[in-house]
């Protein structure tokens, strides 16, 4: 059953921004980021007063570079961090951590260092 859409977005629309995404960011959007574009796009149609993806791409291929900066805010992340997202916490505190707490730490002295430097430490005994 296919949701209901407040915009028609067809194949064509989407294959026109994602090419474009590529062409201006160098960013590759798979079929996967669809409903992502969609979702960021349709904010720029309703702040523009436009009625379809059709009109949408039409403003842009007309070369309107006020909307294309805008059209790059959208498709782009603009956060860079590490842990942006909470999922990203999770997975550290459930799989990555109790891992780590079950290997046999280590001394980096031990393991690393000149043969001079070791042959030192055993004169001192």
């Amino acid at each position: 059953m296919e949701k209901e859409r407040e915009f028609v977005f067809t194949d064509k629309d989407f294959n026109w921004l994602r090419d474009l995404a590529y062409q201006r960011m160098g960013i590759t959007l798979s079929e996967s980021k669809r409903e992502l574009v969609y979702s960021r796009l349709s904010r720029r149609l309703r702040q523009v007063g436009l009625d379809s993806f059709k009109d949408y791409c039409t403003l842009l291929k007309d070369g309107d570079e006020g909307e294309m900066i805008n059209f790059t805010n959208a498709i782009t992340t603009n956060l860079t961090a590490f842990f942006r997202e909470i999922h990203h916490f999770d997975h550290m505190r459930k799989v990555v951590l109790p891992e780590l707490l079950k290997k046999k730490p280590m001394s980096g002295g031990c393991v690393y260092g000149p043969p001079g430097v070791q042959r030192e430490r055993s004169h001192i005994r």
